[in-house]
This record gives C-alpha cells, structure tokens and sequence, in this order.
C-alpha cells in the first residue's frame, strides 16, 4: 500500500515539475521552451490595461498562467523581507497577457557574472597602475577609473542586454506541454 502511494506521489510530482512552457514561432520555425526555475523577462500587460517588464524565475506553470518569483509562503521570511526590499514580489502573469519575452540562460547569466568579475578586477590592477604612476593628478585617475567603470559595464550590457527580444505580434504562440 505505501509502494502504491510512493508511486502515485512520484508519478504526480514528476508530471507537476515537468510542465514546459512552449514559445512557438511557425513562420521563423524556432522554438523557445521555458521550464520552471529558469529566468525569464517578459513584458505583459497588466490589471488596468498598464504594461510591465519583470526579470524572474519561473515558480509555477499552469494552463492559463504562469508565476514569476516564489510565493511568500514557499521560502522563510527573513528572505521575503528582502524581496519585498528589492521590489522582487511574486507576480501571476495570463498567458494571454503577454506581449514579448527574453528567456536568460543560466550559462548567459554565469557568463555575464563572470565577465563583470573580471572587469572589476581589471579595473582595479588597472587603477592602481595608474596611481604607482606619479605623472598624474587624483582628478585624473579618478575620471580614468570612471571612465573605465562606465565603459565596461556599458560593454557588458550590450553584449548581454536583459530586456525582451521576441514579441507575440511577430508571429509567437504560447503552448504549456
């Protein structure tokens, strides 16, 4: 009898965390599949009709909806506090209510991670090069270390932009499988 229950328990959990959700282009022939705890931005349309962009993680998939960011009952609330703090809510978004969307990769985010990393650090040997230099002024080194700043993170996030890169208008169907 518990075998039987274990079974039914695994079987259900297994179909429940296996939803996908299915961005579909015919005309492009390209499909984006969206599975639950991957990231996703998605520009919708909201109660009044007002349009919303949201970065977050996929937390649920249904036949109607999805959820971005994980309900306040699901994680302890010293973390809800700092969600709350970061404006990181959980949001419940209609399938039909969506008007573009990006999926980000977990590989793309290591990457860009890893790539601000290694631009700080740059910047700080480079930095400190120039202050070992006596040639210039303290005004002078710090409008290079901005400019420097500045340039990098202006290069990483036109090599790794956050915002959406296909609309619904240009041919995309929604599918949960």
């Amino acid at each position: 009898m518990q075998l039987r229950i274990a079974i039914v328990f695994i079987l259900f959990s297994s179909s429940v965390f296996s939803q996908t959700l299915s961005f579909i282009n015919a005309s492009k022939n390209k499909v984006v599949d969206v599975k639950i705890g991957q990231t996703l931005v998605v520009q919708y349309t909201g109660y009044l009709g007002q349009t919303y962009l949201d970065k977050n993680i996929v937390s649920e998939i249904n036949d109607t909806m999805i959820t971005l960011g994980y309900s306040p009952n699901s994680i302890p609330k010293f973390l809800i506090k700092a969600q709350e703090k970061n404006g990181q809510l959980h949001r419940c978004v209609l399938l039909k209510d969506i008007l573009a969307f990006r999926k980000i990769t977990l590989e793309r985010q290591l990457l860009k991670s890893t790539l601000t990393a290694s631009a700080v650090v740059l910047s700080y040997l480079f930095f400190s090069e120039i202050m070992s230099s006596k040639n210039t002024s303290n005004l002078e080194n710090f409008g290079i270390s901005l400019s420097v700043g500045i340039l990098s993170g202006l290069i990483i996030n036109g090599l790794f932009p956050e915002n959406t890169k296909h609309k619904m208008s240009e041919g995309w169907v929604v599918v949960v499988k």
